[in-house]
């Protein structure tokens, strides 16, 4: 079943464990949405029930106010660039990058001015085509690797290169990234691209 065949149930569910509020139910159909769309990115296949399962979980952390928002916890806190005080405070902004002009449509703002839909707010897409494009032969297998999941130690055998070789030059990739696209440096600490 598609996630569009499943959207009238969810959103009958959405609306039941929002109690009417709208914009609470809004939250958990985006945030189902985002979860099925993760899941079937894996090939795996998500029923109504978990999803529903998942939406009540979400509701009652909502709620309480436990939740934080895109759940890191990097750093022990201290650098924490997801942390709700500090989208209030204003130190942070929302990054979101879109379409195959991803720079002409970035869109940043403080999490709670920006109202954006959570399906939204926690996307960071970045045009990576063009991005390869301009890099090495080299340093394009190298991030390539990275991104499917090679450790530094695992490159550093396969390009023949030391672990602080390959280290240098993700870092040089990264910064590149951040330059190239106008990453703000704390979400860039995030990533671990700064």
């Amino acid at each position: 079943m598609g996630y569009l065949d499943m959207y009238a149930k969810l959103d009958r569910h959405a609306d039941r464990i929002s109690r009417g509020d709208k914009d609470l139910k809004q939250d958990l159909l985006c945030l189902s949405y985002t979860t099925f769309t993760s899941a079937f990115s894996r090939r795996y296949e998500l029923s109504l029930g978990e999803l529903v399962n998942n939406m009540q979980l979400r509701a009652k952390e909502f709620r309480s106010e436990k939740r934080r928002h895109f759940g890191n916890r990097g750093y022990n806190g201290t650098k924490d660039v997801y942390s709700k005080v500090r989208y209030y405070n204003d130190d942070v902004k929302i990054l979101h990058l879109n379409g195959s002009e991803a720079a002409d449509d970035l869109l940043m703002g403080p999490y709670d001015k920006r109202r954006a839909p959570l399906a939204d707010a926690i996307a960071f897409r970045i045009d990576l085509e063009n991005f390869l494009i301009n890099l090495t032969e080299r340093d394009r297998s190298i991030l390539l690797k990275r991104i499917e999941g090679y450790q530094v130690k695992e490159l550093s055998s396969l390009f023949n290169s030391s672990s602080s070789t390959i280290s240098k030059r993700l870092k040089r990739i990264g910064r590149e990234i951040t330059v190239s696209l106008d990453i703000p440096k704390d979400l860039a600490i995030s990533f671990g691209i700064s």
